[in-house]
């Protein structure tokens, strides 16, 4: 992390692959603070994704498509900001898509959310797309 910083990093992530172990992150959140930048998580708890493509629900079942339930978004959430609250860094939280983990990031402590989350364009609400909402994960 040292050398990306002395290279111009301002923040680090695991966009798309997210961290499965919760000590490497409580690390990464550390030695990103001593550091000055920032760690972006793409929070998703995989063994609650599975082989999941959407969204679960009426559409991922009337699809025949194997949907993701919402709780693989919310616990992973809860866990990074815990541990950004924990840690007393800065995480940004990349393409959340539930409202458990809209709860979460508003209600957690300012410090631990400096640049709280973003939302995909691909998880707004359309008529005429009712998959609007799935996850951003490449595979």
């Amino acid at each position: 992390m040292g050398e990306l910083k002395e290279a111009g990093c301002v923040a680090v992530s695991d966009d798309g692959r997210p961290v499965v172990n919760a000590e490497l992150m409580r690390r990464a959140l550390e030695y990103a603070k001593g550091m000055g930048i920032m760690v972006i998580a793409h929070s998703e708890e995989l063994a609650l994704v599975g082989e999941g493509v959407m969204n679960e629900g009426f559409t991922a079942t009337e699809l025949g498509l194997k949907g993701i339930p919402w709780a693989a978004e919310d616990v992973a959430v809860a866990r990074d900001v815990y541990l950004a609250e924990f840690t007393d860094s800065p995480l940004h939280i990349a393409h959340i898509s539930t409202k458990g983990s809209v709860r979460i990031i508003r209600d957690a402590k300012p410090a631990a959310c400096r640049s709280p989350a973003k939302r995909p364009p691909t998880t707004f609400p359309s008529p005429m797309m009712q998959c609007a909402a799935t996850k951003q994960t490449p595979r």
